[in-house]
């Protein structure tokens, strides 16, 4: 593999994680009580702030990508869909 081809790949892979744990949070925000633990409470009002930014920037990060790389069964497809269902989710909800 070509250095290149690696970085991308890690790219990848850290969008997608980053997608996903960010869609984790917001779910076990929206559908159990976190503020019933101290420190839940305190984890979950930390993060509230870079969850938001992620949750508003990891798509449009996606879509870059994935214009960029041209490839439509990546891991950027996954994550785009993923962060926009926890968009949706979270627009439905509230």
């Amino acid at each position: 593999m070509s250095h290149k081809r690696i970085n991308q790949f890690n790219t990848a892979q850290i969008l997608l994680f980053l997608s996903i744990f960010c869609s984790i949070y917001w779910m076990l925000g929206v559908f159990t009580t976190v503020y019933d633990f101290t420190l839940t409470k305190v984890i979950f009002e930390l993060l509230w702030l870079p969850m938001i930014l992620m949750l508003l920037i990891i798509p449009f990060v996606s879509i870059v990508y994935l214009i960029k790389d041209k490839n439509k069964t990546s891991s950027y497809t996954i994550s785009l869909l993923i962060s926009l269902i926890t968009l949706a989710v979270l627009f439905y909800i509230n």
